[in-house]
């Protein structure tokens, strides 16, 4: 509930005042999704972690010891662009609070490190607490974002297609996908 009000919330201000107010959970209509990941964005801790999101504590080299671009080629990063969007529903971008799913298997791929904690907690009462959320929220925002963007709601329902079936032919290999030249 006080997610959808930060939507509507959001909405009303952008309507109302001269500016931009972001909402980064709930623009994922106008992203395409989640942007982490080395989609559009990532994330280095203090230590050098290469994070695929401030929000997402888990890393898989260090800034430190390989280059940025090296960094854009890690497993880590390939395997969450091929899953991205995680659901056809823009209104749930994130890994973490609207597909705790992912996050857990981001977390499992092998050399990927836990930066706080969370990937450990994931299998006791916050995970649970998050998949019952996540839950709730598609719940709530299937509806809303059918009706307020029906024409994305269809874009990325073919684009999710397309995708997957660019990378069933492709051994899976996210790099296909973009050389094909699909787009959002």
């Amino acid at each position: 509930e006080q997610r959808l009000y930060s939507y509507k919330r959001i909405h009303e201000i952008r309507a109302t005042k001269p500016l931009f107010a972001a909402d980064f959970w709930n623009d994922g209509p106008y992203t395409g999704g989640c942007l982490a990941g080395g989609r559009r964005y990532l994330h280095i801790t203090a230590d050098g972690g290469i994070e695929p999101c401030a929000f997402i504590h888990l890393a898989q080299g260090n800034i430190n010891e390989i280059s940025l671009k090296e960094a854009l080629q890690l497993p880590f990063f390939k395997e969450i662009q091929k899953l991205q969007p995680y659901s056809d529903n823009l209104l749930r971008p994130c890994m973490l609070v609207d597909n705790p799913q992912v996050f857990r298997k981001i977390g499992s791929l092998p050399g990927v490190r836990s930066t706080d904690g969370t990937l450990e907690n994931m299998s006791k009462d916050v995970g649970k607490h998050l998949d019952e959320l996540s839950k709730k929220w598609e719940e709530i925002s299937r509806p809303v974002f059918e009706h307020d963007h029906p024409e994305v709601a269809k874009r990325i329902r073919e684009y999710k297609q397309r995708k997957e079936k660019v990378l069933k032919e492709n051994e899976e290999k996210i790099e296909a996908f973009y050389r094909s030249g699909e787009t959002y």
